[in-house]
């Protein structure tokens, strides 16, 4: 999500070079320069897949790849049996960001999906609907 590093880069190298590392055979995976910024991970497997990365293998790249890249693959990055529970249920693409986060599990413990902003956003839904 950034412009290209060097001035002869083609303008959609940032988003089209994961395609191609694909098709080089190449693992990689998609990161965040900040913790903060780990939310944007999924729009930017999303931008890739507009530009050619096959949907499968982004979503591949934000979990198992990563954990694999990381090292951590015998504990997360897969729903297999003996690895960390560690999942979100949506009404769509974890990749598109119009998707709602409707249930999370993290260790096979089962919370509901609120924060900060979603208690605002019920604050102030229903301040449109008075009583």
């Amino acid at each position: 999500m950034r412009r290209p590093v060097e001035d002869y880069d083609p303008s959609d190298a940032p988003y089209a070079n994961a395609g191609l590392l694909h098709e080089a055979g190449i693992k990689f995976c998609f990161r965040s320069d900040t913790a903060s910024n780990s939310r944007n991970v999924p729009l930017e497997a999303a931008m890739a897949v507009a530009y050619g990365l096959p949907a499968d293998i982004a979503l591949r790249c934000v979990t198992l790849t990563s954990a694999e890249i990381l090292g951590v693959s015998k504990h997360v990055g897969s729903l297999t049996v003996g690895k960390s529970a560690n999942v979100i249920l949506t009404d769509g693409s974890p990749l598109q960001a119009t998707t709602h986060i409707k249930g999370i599990l993290i260790q096979g413990k089962p919370y509901q999906p609120e924060s900060r902003q979603t208690r605002l956003y019920e604050k102030y839904r229903a301040r449109l609907n008075p009583p």
